[in-house]
């Protein structure tokens, strides 16, 4: 069956099972498919008793509503497995000859934070309209792929999205649904999410931190969540300080223009080493008493006094430099940082 007609932004292909074969825009010059070739778009892999059913609206305001709706026919509670209910959502994230890459090939952005989760679809051409998908019930906690082995580094593979679901008991059931959407680029796609209730925006600063680095990452939220709902801020399941403000632009006060860290390891015996680390932080922007550069010395030595005991020892800020590590109230007041500290340990395996 082939949705589509006058007014209607989206043209899909549904088959017998209402799985997707093609999504495409239909104001798109180069009438990319969105869904890769081959595979279907709402396909779900289920354990044994359990079932699922798809319902899709289609409307005239450039948009599809799916809602996925997962049961429990056994004749006892099903204890939710994680990873084990799926649901394919195959964006034509491959490469081909790159023509047709530019024009009808995609890179699927994806972020699975159970009830704020979405994907990003952009063009790799950059060429709009790209297609957006946003989470609207239910959590999504994880994806996972199936994929050709002898196509790995040509084929992202199928991209499955896992529900988060809570034991079901015998008969009843629980819904995963979202929306796609098109939008132009990726400014246009933050603005069209955090439209949507309850949505907030997370990026990290950078894809890749090494160890000792600081992990900077920027929440945007709608107006109304923002100044209404309080944001708890966990990392690896620990609370971290956070601090909202009105303008997104202040948190930069605290993001220096340069970082550098250099690090020496000098073995003097087969037992001792030593290791020299000197870390440059370049000055920060807006205004405050803490956007000055600075420069700090570490040293430490480690001796290995058998093959399963190791003691170490140190010294961080080894010139007693004084700086400032954080600051609120708009800069007008800072903490302080740490100063010249001494440390002492051991290791032992067994």
């Amino acid at each position: 069956m082939i949705y589509g007609g006058l007014g209607m932004e989206f043209i899909v292909k549904e088959n017998e099972n209402h799985q997707l074969e093609s999504i495409v825009n239909q104001n798109d010059k180069y009438k990319m498919n969105w869904v890769a070739i081959g595979k279907n778009w709402g396909e779900m892999f289920l354990p044994d008793g359990i079932t699922g059913r798809i319902e899709r609206t289609v409307s005239t305001k450039g948009k599809i509503t799916e809602k996925y709706i997962f049961v429990n026919n056994r004749d006892r509670e099903y204890f939710h497995k994680k990873g084990e209910i799926g649901i394919a959502v195959p964006f034509p994230d491959n490469y081909t000859a790159a023509e047709i890459c530019m024009r009808e090939r995609c890179h699927a952005h994806i972020r699975c934070g159970e009830s704020q989760s979405y994907i990003a679809g952009i063009r790799m051409g950059g060429e709009k309209p790209n297609l957006g998908l946003v989470l609207k019930e239910g959590k999504i906690e994880r994806y996972s792929i199936i994929r050709n082995e002898k196509e790995l580094s040509n084929d992202r593979g199928t991209i499955i999205l896992n529900p988060k679901i809570n034991n079901l008991k015998p008969e009843e059931r629980t819904v995963i649904q979202w929306d796609l959407f098109w939008y132009d680029d990726q400014r246009d796609f933050e603005e069209k999410l955090l439209h949507q209730e309850g949505q907030l925006l997370i990026q990290l600063e950078h894809g890749i931190y090494f160890e000792g680095e600081d992990l900077c990452f920027h929440i945007k939220a709608d107006e109304e969540i923002w100044r209404e709902k309080e944001i708890e801020v966990t990392l690896a399941g620990e609370k971290i300080s956070a601090e909202k403000t009105e303008n997104g632009n202040e948190r930069l006060e605290e993001i220096p223009r340069f970082k550098a860290n250099v690090s020496a390891n000098y073995r003097l015996t087969s037992k001792l080493d030593t290791t020299v680390s000197y870390t440059y932080m370049g000055s920060k922007e807006g205004q405050g008493i803490m956007n000055s550069s600075r420069s700090l010395t570490d040293v430490g030595v480690r001796y290995r006094v058998t093959e399963s005991l190791t003691v170490k020892a140190g010294i961080n800020n080894l010139f007693n430099k004084e700086y400032y590590e954080s600051q609120n109230n708009r800069g007008l007041t800072a903490n302080p940082g740490e100063e010249r500290s001494y440390y002492m340990g051991f290791k032992m395996t067994f």
